[in-house]
């Protein structure tokens, strides 16, 4: 718990408020990002999460981790539907300005949208890489560490969610995993402005 609230308060490279931290020049601006998914960088992901189907588009980093990949994903899904009385609690964590979260509050009141949790790690240096992660008109900018950091987003059923490289602090491709309950599973490297869309639940 300590991690998370600590890491929302660093500043966005989105340029954007947190509610926490005052943003900087917005890294995103030049990078000419195409999240209509038109763009040649997208990796679409449709259907369920089928593994033979992921791993066949290069969603997953490595040959190796294959076969445990199929056993995690069958049936699985990246994001975990927020009940109700973990609204307001997931509504606190979002990585966005005061307006935005009721925004949010608001649309997921009148059922026009819902809320999901999603885990993510560096999955080798930690070495300052940022993912952006968007959906349902809304986007958060997400530092990643070697620690596991929960957080929540907005989604719209049935719409895919879209992760963004943002900031490879390293030089070496924006490394990260995701988790599915006790499985660990390492995405395909991005570069960045490079995106990959995850199927919603």
């Amino acid at each position: 718990m300590a991690e998370n609230d600590q890491r929302q308060t660093r500043a966005d490279p989105g340029g954007r408020d947190n509610g926490n931290a005052q943003g900087q020049p917005d890294i995103g601006s030049g990078l000419g990002l195409n999240l209509s998914g038109n763009s040649p960088h997208m990796w679409l992901v449709g259907g369920g999460l089928l593994a033979a189907a992921l791993v066949s588009v290069g969603l997953f980093g490595t040959p190796a981790d294959d076969q445990k990949n199929q056993a995690a994903t069958s049936g699985s899904s990246l994001i975990r539907p927020i009940g109700t009385a973990e609204t307001e609690q997931a509504i606190g964590k979002l990585m966005m300005s005061g307006p935005e979260k009721e925004r949010v509050r608001a649309e997921v009141a009148d059922g026009k949208l819902r809320l999901g949790w999603i885990t993510v790690s560096d999955n080798f240096d930690e070495d300052g890489d940022w993912v952006r992660v968007s959906a349902a008109g809304f986007r958060q900018d997400v530092p990643l560490k070697h620690a596991p950091y929960t957080f929540a987003i907005p989604y719209l059923p049935g719409t895919p969610v879209t992760v963004t490289g943002l900031v490879d602090g390293g030089g070496g491709d924006i490394t990260v995993s995701v988790y599915v309950g006790t499985a660990v599973l390492s995405l395909k490297p991005l570069k960045t402005g490079e995106t990959l869309q995850v199927p919603a639940p």
